[in-house]
């Protein structure tokens, strides 16, 4: 008989109770941590503790050092990257360094990067350091005295104080709202959570919808970050956004934990070099300061002055206009090239939209709003040629230096070597310069000419006009071996140098040319016979007619220094006779000669003198 079979339930001995508390105690204990990590998230969010302590250690060894020689211890921007660092040169420095140690310069100082800086840039980061935002070509003669100076943007502010509070207000309102928040001192100003986070969400619903608006997560210090040292001034991939976040955090710890001073600082740059766009006969525009001038035709200062003023019903109107002016620019910064050309009307309709937020923000009065909406703001696209007051004469000596910078920088025009962060000290003497200037100008009139003795016989007579004729007037120092350039000027009141821009073709240049002629043949005879031995001298028999080799047998013979410099200073100081009975031939057979000074034809003159003569 079969039997049934029977399964009968297994008996449990407390597992399953246990397993089961197990499973909620550790969902528990991670809901328990997510929340906390959340809120720990929160309070770094509000507070930047954790970024301020680290990245405030990690800067503390940032920095460097000038030190005597060459470097090999810097970093240099890369020279595809940001406008700022090709403007001012910095991404150039290599390539300067190079041609200026090819034509025989030196490398006196240097400096030299910490280990810490030179880690941050091996890494990728913009190279940490106190950036300028106005620089330009400092130019200075051989005592010290200033002669040229350009400064780009031309109009800045020098300190947060001098900013009007209306203008920090209204730039907050619009990029970055919580960056002077006095509630956060270790506010890192490189990252708004928020916005970055809407912007994250954004790009990722871009990847599903092309056509969907990605408004910007930047706050002002990545800005700064992006039109300075970023490629072309923009933010290229998502790699590029986050090393401007970087690179700006680090910038902001790099006196402390403490970084209202730094965000202070990064609202002052902003305004002074934020990009407006280019125009024909200024080039480009950066900064609030000069977008006024270029754009508006307005005085930086009278428009601080208004802004700054309490409003009043007398000068409502003008405040008014001046706030219109200065707010676009702020906005037209997103797109400037277009908003301040073929789209003005575009940027006239967000300045209106923005001023009515502005208003509704409380950041400004209503009685402000409707006199910026009534303002009629124009722009103005040819600017105002001024005159040089200055002769170009008198700037002969500017000219001179920066042709020679340009040649030995390889920068191909002026309006690139004027924006270099550069400073060069030149030979000229200024006080010298310009006294030699005013005598040559005095030369070009009738009593001028006849005071400096140019008006006679064989020379220019009482009804010539001497305004008609050039001068020009170069003059050497010779100083521990080298010859420095002390003067170099001409009469010539146009931008061309005659000393170094003139081809002459004249009949004095015969003389420069047979005293070069002469030289060279010396160098030659130094080449051929310097390194002979007194006897291997006395062995050369040259044809009886060659004067010039039987002389540097014979000195060669009897000096002892053989040195080429010695041997060309002998032969200058050889004598021949100055009388006009003397008959010499060349290819157009025998040739006599008349002295401009009829005293001389009784001297023995030394070939320097009568050089000089």
């Amino acid at each position: 008989m079969n039997r049934p079979l029977v399964r009968l339930p297994l008996r449990t001995t407390g597992t399953a109770p246990v397993r089961k508390w197990l499973k909620w105690g550790l969902a528990a204990a991670f809901l328990l941590a997510l929340a906390f990590a959340a809120r720990f998230m929160q309070v770094e969010i509000e507070t930047s503790r954790l970024q301020a302590r680290y990245l405030s250690e990690l800067t503390r060894d940032v920095g460097f050092s000038v030190e005597n020689g060459p470097s090999h211890s810097i970093r240099f921007p890369q020279a595809d990257k940001g406008p700022y660092d090709s403007r001012l040169g910095y991404a150039l420095l290599p390539s300067f360094q190079k041609r200026l140690l090819e034509r025989g310069f030196e490398i006196s100082a240097q400096s030299r990067d910490s280990e810490r800086m030179l880690s941050l840039a091996d890494n990728g980061l913009f190279i940490p350091y106190a950036e300028k935002d106005q620089a330009g070509l400092q130019l200075f003669d051989g005592t010290g005295a200033p002669l040229f100076g350009a400064q780009f943007p031309g109009r800045v502010y020098d300190s947060f104080d001098s900013i009007p509070p209306l203008v920090v207000n209204s730039l907050l309102f619009i990029e970055d709202r919580y960056l002077l928040d006095p509630d956060q001192p270790n506010r890192n100003p490189a990252i708004d959570w928020g916005r970055f986070s809407r912007a994250l969400v954004d790009q990722g619903a871009r990847v599903f919808n092309r056509h969907q608006s990605t408004p910007g997560g930047s706050t002002l210090a990545t800005q700064i970050e992006k039109f300075r040292h970023s490629a072309d001034g923009r933010t290229a991939t998502p790699p590029e956004k986050l090393r401007q976040i970087a690179s700006a955090s680090v910038r902001a710890y790099l006196n402390g934990p403490q970084t209202m001073p730094a965000r202070q600082q990064i609202v002052v740059h902003y305004l002074n070099s934020v990009p407006l766009a280019a125009q024909p006969g200024i080039g480009e525009i950066n900064g609030i300061g000069d977008g006024l001038a270029a754009w508006y035709g307005r005085d930086f200062n009278d428009v601080n002055r208004i802004l700054k003023a309490p409003s009043t019903e007398e000068n409502l109107a003008e405040q008014g206009e001046a706030f219109r002016q200065v707010l676009s620019l702020m906005i037209a910064q997103r797109a400037p090239s277009y908003l301040l050309n073929h789209g003005y009307t575009e940027l006239e309709r967000l300045t209106d939209s923005y001023l009515r937020l502005l208003a509704t923000g409380g950041v400004i009065s209503t009685p402000l709003r409707d006199a910026a909406l009534s303002a009629q703001v124009d722009l103005r696209h040819a600017p105002q040629k001024t005159q040089n007051a200055d002769s170009y004469v008198s700037r002969k000596a500017v000219t001179s230096m920066r042709s020679h910078l340009l040649a030995a920088l390889g920068i191909p025009s002026f309006y690139e070597l004027d924006r270099l962060d550069l400073q060069a000290k030149g030979t000229l003497n200024n006080a010298v310069q310009q006294a030699v200037s005013e005598r040559l100008a005095a030369a070009a009139t009738r009593d001028g000419a006849q005071a400096a003795g140019i008006v006679g016989y064989e020379m220019l007579r009482p009804a010539d006009d001497p305004s008609k004729i050039a001068y020009s007037f170069t003059l050497f120092e010779r100083r521990d071996g080298a010859n420095l350039v002390r003067v170099q000027t001409d009469s010539v009141n146009q931008p061309f140098d005659i000393n170094s821009g003139a081809r002459l073709n004249l009949g004095s240049t015969a003389k420069m040319r047979t005293v070069v002629t002469y030289l060279q043949i010396v160098s030659d005879l130094h080449a051929r016979y310097g390194s002979m031995s007194i006897p291997e001298l006395k062995a050369v028999k040259p044809d009886p007619n060659d004067q010039l080799t039987r002389w540097a047998l014979d000195y060669l013979t009897h000096t002892p220094d053989r040195s080429l410099q010695a041997m060309l200073d002998a032969a200058v100081e050889r004598k021949y006779s100055a009388s006009p009975g003397e008959t010499f031939y060349t290819g157009g057979g025998a040739q006599t000669f008349n002295n401009f000074d009829s005293d001389d034809n009784s001297r023995i003159l030394t070939v320097h003198r009568a050089f000089q003569h």
